[in-house]
């Protein structure tokens, strides 16, 4: 067993970026290293569980802006968490940083470049976003989650396909083996898409359950996380339609309630992808079309090609698209089968641990 080191995690704020830093945290404190974490003000929403030594809150900003003022508000903060991250590193004798990618990745990064600290980075996407094509320069090596990583082949000397390291509650689920749907039973649905992009879904649901034959409709067992404020709207008009539905703004136990379906309708972040393709759970995934570079459009023609799930744009994603592929499916289920194994050839289990490994390595 090696000495423990201090290693210092940047990640972005956003789950996509700090779930996978969390899910490596966890690994390198069971080997007994110091884990520090930096990440923005968004960031601080998701580290109450976070297993850090300590949580530092870094100024970051992005630099694509096309207002002047904004330009130099970002140069300013980020020049600020630049200050911040290299007083940080010194402070804790930090051994290493590992990026996840994200602007708030980009000071400590930075830092450890300046302080002679080797670096890891992470990319979650199937596209290597803005922050880690300009880190990359500076890192030893950029471990990717898909195989098939758009703008990966400009660093193609430091990039290393190791997958989406996923956190302990997903690990824990590594047995599952998917239920195949049969024709006549309830049919367990999961539907979610973040405070983002559950809109679409709030929309489209209902009516797609109206154009639903009432047999079909009343086998169907519907999980749909939404907004606060749709909570009240889709419960009336799911008691109306007679149907089984639980509906919540958030569940703690997401992760069971995907191992437990039979399909997964949602959107195409990188951890989601990573999640169902580990569970091994099929899906119908609508990009958020507004994401930076098309990285959903990206992530989910990666599990989209090898016949893990089905890819609809958003402008296509209509109610009587819904109805008729749920009719195909619930009358077809060996199709969602198929594509439940399929997706688990996609999974990556062991991305944690061969990350942790990869970030040993630059500190032995």
């Amino acid at each position: 067993m090696m000495v423990p080191k201090n290693i210092l995690i940047a990640a972005g704020g956003t789950g996509g970026h700090i779930f996978p830093a969390e899910a490596l945290a966890e690994i390198l404190k069971q080997r007994g290293h110091h884990v520090y974490f930096a990440t923005d003000i968004r960031g601080m929403r998701f580290v109450e569980n976070f297993p850090a030594n300590e949580v530092r809150l870094i100024d970051g900003a992005t630099v694509f802006s096309k207002s002047p003022l904004s330009l130099i508000k970002a140069i300013y903060k980020i020049c600020k968490g630049l200050i911040q991250s290299v007083l940080y590193v010194r402070a804790k004798k930090i051994d290493i940083v590992v990026g996840f990618g994200g602007y708030p990745s980009f000071a400590p990064m930075l830092a450890g470049r300046l302080c002679g600290k080797p670096s890891v980075l992470h990319e979650q996407n199937a596209v290597l976003g803005r922050a880690n094509r300009l880190l990359a320069r500076f890192a030893k090596q950029v471990a990717l989650s898909f195989p098939q990583t758009k703008f990966a082949d400009r660093i193609a000397d430091k990039a290393v396909f190791i997958g989406n390291p996923l956190r302990r509650i997903v690990r824990a689920l590594k047995d599952t083996q998917y239920t195949p749907y049969v024709v006549g039973e309830k049919f367990n649905l999961v539907v979610f898409g973040g405070s983002q992009g559950a809109q679409i879904f709030n929309d489209i649901l209902p009516t797609a359950m109206m154009k639903l034959p009432d047999e079909m409709r009343a086998n169907i067992n519907l999980v749909q996380q939404v907004r606060k404020d749709e909570v009240g709207r889709l419960n009336k008009l799911y008691n109306e339609l007679n149907m089984d539905a639980i509906i919540a703004p958030f569940f703690t136990d997401m992760p069971r309630l995907i191992a437990a379906s039979h399909l997964v309708i949602g959107r195409a972040g990188a951890t989601t992808v990573a999640e169902l393709c580990y569970i091994g759970i099929p899906s119908l995934l609508v990009p958020l079309p507004g994401s930076l570079d098309g990285d959903q459009a990206n992530n989910a023609k990666n599990i989209a090609d090898i016949g893990g799930g089905w890819l609809c744009k958003q402008n296509e994603f209509t109610a009587d698209y819904l109805a008729g592929k749920l009719q195909e499916w619930m009358s077809a289920p060996n199709l969602l089968s198929e594509a439940a194994q399929n997706a688990k050839n996609l999974s990556q289990p062991m991305a944690a641990k061969n990350l942790a490994n990869l970030v040993e390595k630059y500190i032995r």
